[in-house]
């Protein structure tokens, strides 16, 4: 699914208009009477929709979403990072851009291949 930042304030305000890519895994629909909805989908299921999505508080220090996966867009990231830096009065370490999560899942996978005993942990759970 593909949808896109249409309220910028508080955590979200320096990403206001930024797109991002997402998956659902619910059934229904939530609504939040009155307040406004940080998200807007505009790819669901493969058909171009106009859809609310989440819901902020006024101050933007709350938000609450559908939408997985959120912390992958690089822009909603950084924007929800500099901003509770700057309110704790912290300076932010410059990153090196962004990860490649396959990359770093491989890292990972190769991290606990060295140092776990694989063939136990497959005895363990009946897959040797």
């Amino acid at each position: 699914m593909k949808a896109r930042v249409i309220e910028g304030r508080g955590l979200l305000s320096a990403c206001q208009g930024a797109g991002l890519s997402a998956y659902e895994i619910h059934m229904g629909l939530t609504s939040a009477s009155g307040l406004p909805s940080p998200f807007q989908v505009n790819l669901r299921s493969g058909r171009h929709v106009e859809m609310p999505d989440g819901a902020m508080d006024r101050e933007g220090l709350t938000v609450g979403t559908y939408l997985h996966g959120l912390f992958h867009s690089a822009a909603v990231r950084g924007s929800i990072l500099e901003y509770v830096a700057k309110r704790k009065g912290v300076k932010l370490v410059a990153g090196e851009g962004d990860l490649d999560p396959d990359a770093e899942y491989d890292k990972l996978a190769a991290l606990v291949r060295d140092h776990i005993d694989m063939e136990l942990v497959y005895g363990i759970t009946g897959l040797g």
